[in-house]
């Protein structure tokens, strides 16, 4: 996951409107069963998050957690999608 804010991040330097979708503590929590343990990264710091992003950046980071974006379901994806519009 923390691979994810990176990318985020990156994507966000160049076209800063770009809202994420699913990379929130609600969605984390929700698949919990599903979480594995990260690779770390020796990517620099992602610059380009909101508050509430870089706070869940720094505890995926610390707590060694990924969850795989496949494991999350289609409902709940084509949900939050839909909230987001």
């Amino acid at each position: 996951m923390s691979h994810g804010f990176q990318i985020l991040s990156q994507l966000r330097a160049a076209f800063p409107h770009v809202v994420s979708v699913m990379m929130d503590e609600t969605t984390l929590a929700t698949f919990k069963y599903f979480w594995v343990t990260s690779t770390p990264s020796s990517l620099p710091y992602p610059s380009h998050l909101t508050q509430k992003e870089a706070t869940l950046f720094t505890y995926v980071t610390r707590e060694n957690i990924r969850l795989e974006q496949e494991r999350i379901s289609h409902g709940y994806a084509v949900e939050r999608i839909g909230e987001s519009l």
